[in-house]
């Protein structure tokens, strides 16, 4: 453990917690030095204090949490949950909208696919029922025995960024409800760019931070497990600079779906003064 000190909002030097952290000095979107604070939220971290804090880059707007807790201490606290421990093997039919999604940007062939942060398999299982071939990355132990167990799933046991995997291996590859738990999302992303296939898709879905400030009502989804906060124009973003073309782009139900592209030749929206001028909150492209 660590006894480290922050800045606080009003600029005062104050002890935070004895909890292991790490305190970025840098936006871990764009890499920028420059970046306010935007919101707070006291919470329960390993049964001590944490105090939430959300700051928002002021060069490309990502919203992220600082201080972070280490990866150690959120495995630990993720390890300790009890939300998921009831769910069985009746959720795997409740996945069925997902796989229909992307197998339709797949043309229903197929193929190899990879969930980061797969829990208990439940996805997974339903591509597998529709033929694919399936590989799974989780860093929360009891959520991989029972993929293993109940499933026979192919599911490694670490962080994603940490795991190895051949370049241009994936057909699909589906981060649903896990971006926002990242701590590096540029780093991500440039790693499923680099494991899909050219034309391979990349399916997420993650919290929509704008709709749920502008209900007021950000507390819900701000906690110490949630690294980065995502809206619509930022999410488009980061998926642009990693060079993803957008399929589909939904924000509906305070959640932002994403089916995006791994394609050759030049990035799409690379200016970003050009992400304002979109209106839409739903947006189709054509392939």
């Amino acid at each position: 453990m660590i006894d480290s000190k922050i800045l606080s909002e009003e600029g005062e030097q104050r002890r935070v917690s004895h909890l292991d952290f790490e305190v970025l000095s840098r936006c871990p979107a764009c890499g920028n030095k420059d970046f306010r604070f935007l919101v707070s939220k006291a919470d329960v971290c390993a049964e001590e204090e944490f105090v939430c804090r959300l700051y928002r880059c002021k060069k490309c707007d990502f919203i992220f949490l600082n201080p972070q807790l280490s990866q150690v201490l959120a495995k630990n606290v993720e390890e300790s949950s009890t939300f998921y421990d009831s769910w069985g093997e009746e959720k795997v039919a409740a996945c069925g909208g997902v796989a229909e999604l992307v197998s339709k940007f797949c043309d229903f062939r197929p193929g190899k696919v990879l969930e980061v942060g797969c829990g208990k398999g439940f996805l997974l299982k339903n591509f597998q029922l529709r033929g694919w071939k399936v590989w799974g990355v989780e860093f929360v132990e009891k959520y991989v025995r029972y993929a293993q167990e109940a499933f026979g799933l192919r599911v490694i046991n670490r962080p994603f960024e940490g795991a190895r995997f051949s370049p241009n291996i994936f057909d699909a590859v589906i981060m649903w409800h896990t971006l926002e738990h990242i701590k590096a999302p540029k780093v991500v992303l440039e790693k499923v760019m680099s494991i899909l296939k050219v034309g391979g898709v990349f399916a997420l879905e993650v919290p929509d931070f704008a709709a749920y400030r502008g209900e007021g009502n950000v507390s819900e989804i701000i906690c110490p497990v949630h690294n980065s906060y995502f809206t619509p124009y930022t999410l488009r973003g980061l998926l642009s600079r990693a060079g993803f073309k957008l399929e589909f782009f939904q924000a509906h139900e305070k959640v932002i779906t994403v089916v995006a592209r791994k394609t050759q030749g030049r990035r799409w929206f690379r200016d970003s003064r050009f992400f304002g001028s979109l209106r839409s909150r739903c947006i189709f492209l054509p392939r």
